[in-house]
């Protein structure tokens, strides 16, 4: 990427941070590091955030169907943490949610940026579409509602999409088959977010 930049005639260090949940307990990873450079980069870094209870930090590793009642918390945190690296860095230019619950920390994010007058691009990356994963999960939404909380994670989604710059596909399949961006972008939300009686999609 430096040298592309380089080759390009730009005079910029592009920063990145990825934001991940600390897990203090990790035993043969790097999963309980604070703060890791990334492997082979200069300027890559990981910055590690734990889940919070009212009884303290969450030491153990939990399924991300669970991680919801954590993702304020969390949010704080790192938003503290952001400001803290950005007064040494600069302010972040772009903001990337990878899956529904980070997707939608970068939305609480960004709302809490804007009061800080922080310009930057917010991103949405589609490859966690529920009903792909678990066919009918839309229809019988209901049924798997104590496990995987599936109102809960369609709504997350919606926020995220409706309060995004731009997405990123990674259903190249599905790309293919779409005429235009915007119809794939259509078929993923449409077929994926259709929610009755959770949701209804009534306009395009």
């Amino acid at each position: 990427m430096l040298l592309r930049i380089k080759q390009q005639g730009l005079d910029i260090v592009p920063r990145i941070l990825i934001v991940k949940r600390l897990l203090p307990d990790a035993v043969g990873a790097t999963c309980n590091q604070r703060l890791e450079k990334v492997y082979g980069t200069e300027h890559s870094h990981i910055l590690r955030v734990p889940f919070r209870t009212k009884k303290g930090i969450l030491r153990k590793w939990i399924s991300r169907i669970e991680v919801w009642p954590y993702l304020e918390t969390f949010t704080e945190v790192r938003l503290s943490f952001m400001l803290i690296l950005s007064s040494h860095t600069g302010n972040w230019r772009r903001i990337i949610g990878s899956s529904k619950p980070f997707s939608h920390c970068r939305f609480m994010h960004s709302k809490k940026l804007i009061f800080l007058v922080c310009i930057f691009l917010q991103c949405t990356i589609a490859h966690a579409l529920e009903k792909t994963k678990y066919p009918n999960s839309d229809i019988y939404w209901k049924n798997f509602e104590e496990k995987y909380h599936f109102s809960c994670q369609f709504t997350a989604y919606l926020y995220a999409m409706n309060h995004t710059d731009f997405i990123i596909l990674v259903h190249s399949r599905r790309l293919l088959e779409a005429r235009t961006l915007l119809d794939s972008v259509r078929s993923l939300l449409i077929s994926s977010l259709f929610v009755p009686p959770c949701w209804h999609h009534i306009h395009t």
